[in-house]
């Protein structure tokens, strides 16, 4: 009688900062299973020819899963962030080489208390945290009372409330001793802006379906103002990785599509941004009746060497590192933000705040994040 041969296939299951992380369950189709341990590392083994790939799942409680085909020794499985809510993964479009693990369609009953924090800044929420900060280009001061959900939708309200100078937590959060308050200065407006909690996000397609304020006179109505969904680093002054979609209210045919990249920047600087701003600049990918004032869906694709818009689902830009000189496409994990503010210095960026007509809301019908399938594999990205 002939022996089966044992297939063995064994890695680390890391997170995206590379951490090893424990506790997630490995099974193979047979029934075989394991658990990563306090290093993240793993060893698994089954019937089958050593050099065969096999299909591979990777569970933890209140994680997304992972399939990934794998073999041999060596590999480094990136692992995601807690997905807050449950979901059905085939409920939702499908990305070949992505997997969904951050779904949000903002359902007003799971945020009966809004998204607050307590005396000590921890939020409400496992994934989302509230902001309290600003920067000296925005007349917004973000508060927690900024944010809404209603409808279905997360809202992100400026009204007409000044906020005096203070500390802030959030801004402090940019320093390796989290205890750094900065002054943020007095704000002449209130809003909100929604981060998550950590930088646990990394290469993959990032989806939101969003609305910006009407045009108009009426209550409600804006002229000046950026609509935002990025990817942002902290401490933003040892590394500022930031990759952007911003909606601005001066824009009638386009909309602002944007990566920083510098280390030990204290504050912007021309020669480490890369904006795409006109609707020339997109070299007619965007549709010519597009109009940023309805509800559109904007996607980033980040992956190791670029970076690719789309809206609607049709790509209109892709930045490959280096395509302007000293600004590359990040490796570093990032957090997922989304705010809503008005620049402070004339009419140069999102347009002239004047014909604002306030309080002013920005609404988004639903967010997703499928990481990529290859995201962890050392091999595959380059270091910083």
């Amino acid at each position: 009688m002939g022996s089966s041969e044992q297939c063995t296939i064994s890695g680390t299951v890391e997170s995206p900062s590379q951490q090893g992380i424990a506790g997630v369950k490995i099974t193979h189709s047979s029934g075989v299973s394991t658990e990563s341990d306090n290093q993240g590392a793993f060893s698994i083994s089954f019937g089958g020819r050593p050099d065969d790939e096999a299909e591979l799942v990777f569970t933890r409680p209140d994680y997304a899963l992972k399939v990934l085909r794998l073999s041999g020794s060596g590999n480094r499985v990136g692992f995601g962030a807690p997905i807050g809510r449950s979901f059905n993964p085939d409920n939702y479009p499908k990305h070949q080489g992505f997997n969904l693990e951050l779904m949000e369609d903002w359902k007003s009953a799971d945020w009966p208390d809004g998204l607050t924090w307590d005396e000590s800044h921890d939020s409400n929420d496992i994934v989302w945290e509230p902001s309290d900060g600003g920067f000296p280009e925005n007349l917004v001061r973000y508060q927690p009372e900024g944010i809404h959900f209603r409808d279905d939708q997360l809202i992100l309200r400026i009204e007409e409330k000044p906020i005096p100078d203070s500390p802030s937590w959030s801004e402090g959060k940019n320093f390796f001793d989290r205890d750094y308050s900065e002054e943020i200065g007095d704000k002449p407006l209130m809003g909100g802006e929604v981060r998550t909690r950590e930088c646990n996000y990394r290469y993959g397609r990032y989806e939101c379906r969003m609305k910006p304020p009407n045009r108009g006179e009426e209550v409600g109505c804006a002229t000046g103002f950026l609509a935002t969904m990025f990817t942002y680093y902290t401490p933003r002054n040892r590394f500022w990785r930031e990759n952007d979609v911003e909606v601005e209210g001066n824009r009638r045919n386009s909309f602002m599509t944007n990566i920083f990249y510098a280390n030990n920047a204290s504050e912007w600087a021309e020669e480490f941004e890369s904006p795409c701003r006109g609707s020339a600049d997109y070299h007619g990918a965007i549709p010519a009746d597009y109009d940023p004032r309805d509800w559109h869906e904007y996607t980033m694709e980040w992956l190791p060497d670029q970076i690719t818009w789309l809206l609607d689902g049709k790509p209109v830009r892709t930045y490959r590192s280096g395509d302007k000189q000293g600004v590359l496409v990040g490796a570093i994990s990032s957090a997922i933000v989304f705010n809503f503010w008005v620049f402070g210095f004339g009419d140069l960026i999102g347009g002239d705040p004047s014909g604002n007509h306030y309080p002013i809301e920005n609404r988004y019908e639903w967010f997703r994040f499928y990481r990529w399938d290859r995201d962890g594999d050392k091999d595959t990205y380059p270091e910083e």
